[in-house]
């Protein structure tokens, strides 16, 4: 739902899949063949000169292409009125443009290594108005790049409505899964957008939760784990087993606190120091580490 206006979801579009963060909402994973969420125009679109936050987020499979996210300006080329995000085999781009070519972009270089690593990613762009209007875009939490608009105060209202995994017009299809996707016509401030960041990745779940035995081979070291918020394992992990399931909450080699959902029998190749007894309610722990 958009703006109080329900989608419609068609082509390649599996619902229910596990969302990037444990609040109990589902993601879309959108096939990058048909698959799309088209929602009807509504008030969230009329931006007028006023400014604009757009926020999901996102896992990506495979890139191509020119490849829709998140579009209410009908596709990547300029000349038509809204805002619209998409990516390529490289890059995630943000597009205002006020039906005339006139507006802004910025990018950030993401899409090879997201591919590779299959992690899911807060993305935020935010078109703030003043003197220069200004066009910025944040992955987790942080800023990747910020733009000049090529004028200021230029009516960036659509009517076109907005799709959710491809562009609206062009058949541009998102590779990936896409969650929580919110559009404020506010300029969230960087505090507010680390903010929601940090929200949502003190319940990130893993994309890489593997339940195959034979991918475990290579772990020769088993440590039993007894979780504790102040005690560090004797070595940093390569990997986390788990018998029981539940939630496990790790801290990293980098100091970074993550919380995974893991299910019984599953395991996942993470870099951990310590994993803490609060908030942990899987059991049966096991450090896995090849020496």
């Amino acid at each position: 739902m958009i703006g109080g206006n329900n989608g419609t979801i068609s082509g390649g579009v599996t619902l229910n899949q596990p969302g990037a963060t444990t609040d109990g909402n589902p993601a879309m994973r959108f096939d990058g063949t048909s698959g799309k969420v088209l929602a009807p125009t509504g008030a969230y679109e009329t931006i007028g000169t006023g400014p604009v936050t757009v926020e999901f987020w996102l896992r990506l499979i495979g890139s191509g292409g020119q490849r829709g996210l998140v579009d209410a300006k009908n596709t990547h080329f300029g000349g038509y009125r809204g805002f619209g995000f998409w990516y390529d085999v490289a890059t995630v781009y943000f597009q205002v443009d006020d039906s005339t070519g006139q507006g802004g972009t910025t990018n950030v270089s993401l899409v090879a290594a997201a591919v590779a690593d299959g992690q899911w990613r807060h993305v935020v762009a935010v078109l703030t108005r003043g003197a220069p209007d200004t066009v910025s875009m944040y992955i987790n939490g942080v800023l990747g790049n910020s733009a000049n608009a090529s004028a200021n105060g230029l009516n960036y209202s659509s009517t076109l409505g907005l799709s959710i995994g491809s562009t609206l017009a062009a058949a541009e299809y998102c590779n990936g899964l896409i969650d929580d996707v919110a559009i404020y016509k506010t300029a969230l401030t960087p505090t507010q957008i680390a903010a929601h960041y940090a929200t949502g990745v003190s319940t990130l779940t893993s994309p890489f939760v593997f339940l195959e035995d034979e991918d475990m081979l290579k772990y020769n070291l088993w440590t039993a784990v007894t979780p504790s918020d102040s005690a560090d394992l004797p070595r940093v992990t390569d990997g986390i087993w788990v018998g029981t399931g539940g939630n496990l909450v790790a801290v990293m080699q980098n100091n970074t606190t993550m919380t995974f959902a893991v299910p019984s029998g599953g395991w996942l190749p993470i870099v951990a120091r310590r994993i803490n007894a609060t908030n942990t309610t899987a059991t049966g722990i096991v450090a896995l580490n090849a020496v």
